[in-house]
């Protein structure tokens, strides 16, 4: 996989080693405090970034 999400107490970070210029990525669903979280990315024209409750 050539991306993954890491985690530390309240901060996440995704890295992602390839992204060509129509793509979306979902990352596995990783915890922040007490929730699950999923982040999302979609670049086609223009990009979108969410985040979301799994």
């Amino acid at each position: 996989m050539d991306s993954k999400v890491e985690t530390i107490s309240r901060l996440a970070q995704w890295r992602i080693d390839t992204f060509g210029p129509s793509t979306y990525k979902r990352s596995d669903p990783f915890k922040i405090g007490i929730w699950n979280w999923i982040l999302s990315i979609e670049k086609n024209r223009y990009m979108y970034i969410r985040l979301f409750p799994d």
